[in-house]
């Protein structure tokens, strides 16, 4: 078995994602997107929310897993010329979040500016199907590695001042040039050749190739009969909703 690689970190934060703390508990990434009246932060349902993968829109394809988690609390960290910043809401007090329990994603809207921050804002016209999009893509987000050690205790400062710059996770797309990408549903899927040691964290990253591709969800070992027919060289496969759906969302 291949062993796994050190991630590519940014040496400069490209500020296309944001790390994010849900429920003081669940470290994962956002990204941000404009809708026809509001800003949102996205990031996946289930980092969030209880979320079935029977339930979901994928078709043929099972994403054969179950989260029990509620976590309506987020703190978003956002990075300033002298340190970073820290936004915190509770979904279950804002009017307008947009969700269901079909696709793993999830917008809520925010009353901060991200611009002012330097963060970009996405939107309809960002967006770039998998088919249409370059054979190379990236996951621009935190993972496990970006955040303070999870065994200690949360303290919102203590997350302030060990932030590490986002990494930088190249993958193969699966589906360029793919003349039915409709069978996997509303999602799609890529492969990451490298194996990064930590993707704890990446779930609500964007998936970025000519524009938004997608938004990440989940990575999945790939059994050893694949491994072995592909050449014998390991793999993990990549899943990740459409940003096609972003705009619906949010409409």
């Amino acid at each position: 078995m291949a062993e796994a690689q050190l991630t590519d970190r940014a040496e400069t934060d490209p500020r296309v994602s944001c790390p994010i703390v849900c429920g003081e508990h669940m470290r994962a990434s956002g990204v941000f997107f404009d809708g026809t009246e509001e800003t949102y932060l996205v990031t996946a349902r289930h980092n969030v929310l209880p979320t079935n993968g029977a339930d979901l829109k994928t078709n043929e394809y099972d994403l054969s897993f179950a989260s029990q988690d509620f976590l309506p609390t987020i703190h978003v960290y956002l990075r300033t010329s002298s340190g970073v910043e820290v936004e915190r809401f509770d979904i279950r007090e804002i009017p307008g979040v947009r969700q269901t329990a079909e696709i793993d994603v999830i917008a809520v809207p925010i009353d901060f500016e991200p611009e002012e921050y330097g963060y970009q804002v996405w939107d309809a016209d960002d967006v770039a199907a998998p088919a249409e999009s370059p054979e190379s893509l990236d996951i621009i987000g935190f993972n496990g590695e970006c955040f303070p050690d999870p065994d200690r205790d949360y303290e919102v400062d203590a997350y302030r001042h060990a932030l590490r710059n986002p990494v930088v996770l190249p993958l193969v797309n699966e589906l360029a040039d793919d003349d039915d990408p409709s069978r996997y549903g509303l999602t799609a899927f890529a492969i990451d050749e490298n194996l990064t040691d930590s993707y704890d964290g990446l779930s609500g990253a964007p998936v970025l190739g000519d524009g938004l591709v997608g938004i990440h969800a989940a990575n999945i070992p790939v059994p050893e009969k694949h491994i072995e027919q592909s050449g014998g060289d390991e793999f993990r496969l990549m899943v990740y909703w459409r940003a096609v759906i972003l705009p619906k969302l949010v409409e």
